[in-house]
């Protein structure tokens, strides 16, 4: 797959013309995890703009490395309680 999409970007003269170099394709650099729920972490994405329909602000998002499985819920403020409750 990587081959037939560096043979098209050779052959598109769009791409050659509007190609951004420092994004061209490098080495992935994978995090590995030993086991299940071994490593994990958690992020805010905050002030979305506009709000939701329900007046949310925030998302907090939770992922496991190991199956890459995520979790996010939508908040109306960030506080410590929604996380606590989320985490539960």
């Amino acid at each position: 797959m990587k081959h037939d999409c560096c043979e098209h970007v050779k052959k598109c003269e769009q791409c050659q013309k509007h190609a951004h170099l420092e994004l061209t394709p490098q080495e992935l650099n994978y995090v590995t995890s030993p086991w299940h729920f071994s490593m994990w972490a958690m992020d805010f994405m905050s002030f979305i703009n506009p709000p939701s329909n329900e007046g949310h602000k925030f998302i907090l998002v939770a992922i496991e490395y190991y199956t890459k499985w995520v979790e996010a819920i939508p908040l109306k403020i960030a506080i410590q309680k929604h996380v606590i409750n989320f985490i539960k």
